[in-house]
């Protein structure tokens, strides 16, 4: 799932590398962790597999704000291309209907005058 929030920010714009480089220091601990398992010391592999849990779970919150703040700008920067074009297409058509009053219906043409 890390992985692909990553990707996911990275599309978006926001900088994964600080993410990058703290998974990395997790993988490792994570191997050790299996080191100390294979070595038969369950209690220091228990350790460090809680401590990188724990770990993992606040840079997995850390990546989901950042997410969230490169998300954000996206949608600032839509609201406003579509606020600004519904302004310039009302501004047209408000434009359009007040001049339409000025050209008002002819109450009578030539060929019915003539009658």
């Amino acid at each position: 799932m890390t992985t692909s929030v990553i990707e996911f920010m990275d599309k978006f714009g926001a900088n994964p590398r600080q993410f990058e480089t703290q998974i990395a220091d997790l993988n490792r601990r994570q191997r050790e962790a299996e080191t100390a398992y294979i070595q038969g010391e369950l209690q220091e592999a228990a350790r460090i597999l809680t401590e990188t849990n724990s770990q993992l779970r606040e840079i997995s919150s850390e990546m989901m704000e950042a997410k969230n703040r490169a998300m954000l700008l996206i949608f600032i920067a839509e609201l406003l291309a579509v606020s600004g074009t519904a302004m310039i297409s009302g501004f047209i058509l408000w434009t359009m209907m007040v001049k339409r009053r000025l050209y008002r219906e002819v109450e009578a043409t030539k060929l019915a005058q003539a009658e």
